[in-house]
């Protein structure tokens, strides 16, 4: 089934995983690409059943939704009804997608109270502008990249927070609006 991606380093167009309707977590135990780095095109994901970590079969693609992930330079995220996907609600993806929010859709998938936590405090992530919690890819890895102020590229100082969707800088006391 996979076996066209065997020794591929760059794939020019698009990867589709789809329909996997009998399979468990086992089926794909053996399953990776280390050599794979980059995907031109898009990685499609749908009813995959089994499938717990696309990092293990793609170990280091980075381009991806993966640890390392930091751009995604057109398109956006579309994350919705995977009844057991977790740390949907720990990564900023408006930050990641040059396109922003619009792009993005996220919906129905499992509920972060019902999640394992983003790593513990040995390990400082970076604090949402929006619900103040943490940003992590998993419990062992918090969200890498760009700060919110180099995502609004405004001169901010630390004191910069996301507030009903707008960036705003908190000066004696009061909030000034920066974009």
């Amino acid at each position: 089934m996979f076996a066209e991606l065997k020794g591929c380093t760059i794939v020019e167009g698009f990867v589709h995983i789809v329909l996997i309707d009998n399979a468990d977590f086992s089926d794909f135990e053996n399953i990776s690409f280390p050599e794979l780095r980059e995907i031109t095109d898009y990685l499609l994901l749908y009813r995959v059943c089994g499938l717990h970590s696309i990092g293990k079969i793609f170990p280091n693609l980075s381009e991806i939704g993966l640890t390392s992930l930091t751009d995604i330079l057109r398109g956006g995220v579309r994350l919705a009804k995977n009844p057991l996907l977790c740390f949907v609600d720990t990564i900023d993806w408006n930050i990641i997608t040059r396109n922003g929010r619009e792009y993005n859709y996220i919906s129905a998938n499992k509920m972060s109270n019902e999640c394992p936590t983003c790593p513990s405090s040995n390990q400082s992530c970076a604090k949402s502008m929006k619900t103040g919690k943490p940003l992590c890819w998993n419990s062992q890895n918090c969200q890498k990249g760009k700060s919110i102020r180099s995502y609004f590229n405004k001169n901010c100082s630390e004191k910069c927070y996301l507030k009903l969707g707008q960036l705003v800088e908190l000066v004696n006391s009061n909030y000034k609006i920066i974009y």
